[in-house]
């Protein structure tokens, strides 16, 4: 009786271990932490990105106000989630997160646009002239998008150490462990996995798939977890 609880009490202990090790492990990688609350907070930048195209696609200012609102709460929690690492110490987390925050403020600002142009009654303004500033918003937003990819892609220098040649050959000098690139690649599958799901079904019947710009910053950021070698990385395609 005593062997058999001295048993369970081992399988109870390791499985302590094996739940609370991966914690303490990613504790100890700033670019793991970093990755992780990104993933989270560009979560909150895709609810953003489709709360706006569907109110540039809808016809009703009510509704088009209130997706924009929508879209303007999203971005708020993202920054919420992003805003701890602006004060890192490592600089290479420190510039990553400050580069997502800058894209999201001017995001935010344009949004802010955006919602005092729907809220005025613009009275004397002729149709053309509102429709222009509409779509001037909105394009204004779209290059707001395409500046947040771009800011996605400084996650790279947190998870690898910089190339010290042009055309770098080996191994990945990754800066995570196996096991974070798993349980990173996990988290993207359960926040993204349907949408890069699709894109790739698509891309098989030779269609070119919609992608938002934060699902296709994600789709970088995968692509090198999943790659061990510079020649890996340099052939995987989006």
């Amino acid at each position: 009786m005593g062997w058999c609880r001295l048993r369970i009490s081992l399988v109870c202990f390791s499985l302590a271990i094996l739940i609370y090790v991966p914690v303490i492990y990613a504790e100890d990688s700033i670019g793991y932490r970093y990755t992780n609350q990104l993933l989270d907070a560009l979560h909150h930048c895709d609810s953003a990105n489709y709360y706006t195209d569907v109110a540039s696609r809808a016809e009703e200012r009510v509704a088009i106000l209130m997706n924009v609102h929508l879209a303007d709460d999203e971005i708020l929690r993202c920054q919420t989630t992003i805003s701890s690492f602006q004060n890192e110490q490592n600089k290479d987390v420190k510039n990553a997160a400050a580069m997502v925050y800058a894209a999201t403020n001017l995001l935010r600002q344009h949004i802010s646009v955006f919602i005092k142009f729907l809220s005025e009654e613009r009275v004397s303004a002729t149709q053309a002239e509102i429709d222009a500033s509409g779509a001037k918003i909105l394009a204004d937003l779209h290059a707001d998008w395409k500046l947040l990819t771009e800011s996605i892609a400084f996650d790279t220098y947190v998870l690898i150490d910089p190339a010290k040649e042009h055309d770098p050959s080996g191994p990945l000098p990754f800066r995570i462990s196996k096991d974070e690139r798993r349980w990173l690649q996990a988290h993207i599958n359960k926040l993204f996995g349907e949408q890069i799901r699709v894109y790739h079904e698509g891309k098989k019947r030779g269609e070119q798939p919609d992608l938002s710009a934060v699902v296709f910053g994600v789709m970088v950021i995968d692509n090198l977890l999943r790659s061990e070698t510079y020649a890996d990385h340099k052939q995987s395609t989006l």
